[in-house]
């Protein structure tokens, strides 16, 4: 019709392009449901989204710094609120090799050409013997 004041025609919906949009809270509990267990993001639970999903948030928000820019504000409230002692500081971790790994790491024996069970101390008496 065209005329002025006729109602716009009417276009078709466009489908949405890519993935569904994620709700961040769940995301943000896997993200830090797998960084407290140390599982893999496939197989953190379903209630988190897909595997895809929580590790894609995580990669891209640490691309743009969000998790530094939260440790640096919580570090800041919290020495507001309770302070902190500066002089004082502690660091734990635990470091194991991971269940089912992969290749070996690719060391080389003790001399080229030997198995480690071939090796031999400085005396030239096989690895591991003692006393003469």
């Amino acid at each position: 019709m065209g005329a002025a004041g006729a109602p716009p025609a009417r276009t078709a919906a466009v489908p949405p392009r890519g993935p569904a949009p994620v709700i961040v809270p769940p995301v943000l509990d896997g993200i830090f449901h797998v960084l407290r267990t140390g599982c893999q993001w496939q197989a953190a639970p379903p209630e988190f989204g897909s595997g895809n999903s929580p590790h894609r948030y995580f990669q891209r928000w640490q691309k743009r710094g969000v998790f530094r820019s939260l440790w640096r504000n919580a570090r800041h409230k919290y020495d507001a609120l309770v302070g902190m002692d500066w002089d004082w500081q502690s660091l734990d971790g635990t470091m194991t090799k991971a269940p089912l790994g992969g290749k070996k790491d690719g060391q080389e024996p003790d001399r080229p050409g030997q198995d480690r069970d071939q090796a031999v101390d400085p005396d030239g008496r096989p690895g591991g013997a003692v006393g003469g």
